[in-house]
């Protein structure tokens, strides 16, 4: 059995792979002091557990996920909102301009959107920013995918559709990485 919200995360988990890819195939993209600064975008795997009364009749379900490492943080939402706080946020220098690590993952909100041909804007992006690695890697849970040109439905009540495409365009400041990964700034159309 698969809930709407197993289904965003595997749908956003393949998305934030490509995604991965790119940016390391993007010359523009690379540090000028370590590579290793660039952050990696991925979400957590979920169990999810039947749970039984004593009589062994099936009374409900539990989903678990793996303890996050960092400070859980939300950084964008399926609204429009945008977390602000830079105070918080690691950095790294490209092409001699210093751009956040949070600048990947909204670049990664609208690239999806780019990916997908304006089909699915993966945004609601909420975790922790791992940095015990090798590679820092924001460790993402319960994504949400927007959908314009599906029902509702497919992708569960946190599907704002049109609504939710447009709220997150509409509070969206292109960075540098959305400049470096070629997408096209906010409000343009592709032809």
């Amino acid at each position: 059995m698969c809930t709407s919200a197993e289904l965003d995360k595997k749908q956003a988990g393949d998305l934030a792979t490509l995604f991965n890819k790119t940016v390391m195939k993007t010359p523009e993209l690379r540090p000028i002091f370590d590579f290793r600064r660039i952050p990696v975008i991925a979400f957590v795997k979920c169990h999810i557990y039947v749970v039984k009364n004593c009589t062994g009749r099936e009374e409900g379900h539990l989903v678990v996920e793996n303890l996050l490492k960092g400070r859980f943080t939300k950084y964008n939402g399926n609204n429009g909102y945008v977390n602000s706080q830079r105070h918080l946020d690691r950095t790294v220098v490209l092409n001699g301009d210093v751009v956040l690590l949070t600048d990947f993952l909204h670049a990664f909100s609208h690239w999806s959107y780019v990916h997908t041909n304006r089909k699915l804007l993966v945004s609601d992006l909420q975790g922790a920013l791992n940095e015990e690695g090798t590679r820092p890697k924001f460790e993402l849970t319960d994504p949400a995918i927007c959908s314009q040109r599906s029902g509702r439905n497919r992708f569960g009540k946190t599907n704002g559709g049109s609504w939710g495409v447009r709220q997150f365009f509409r509070s969206h400041k292109c960075s540098l990485v959305c400049k470096c990964l070629g997408l096209p700034p906010v409000g343009t159309r592709r032809r």
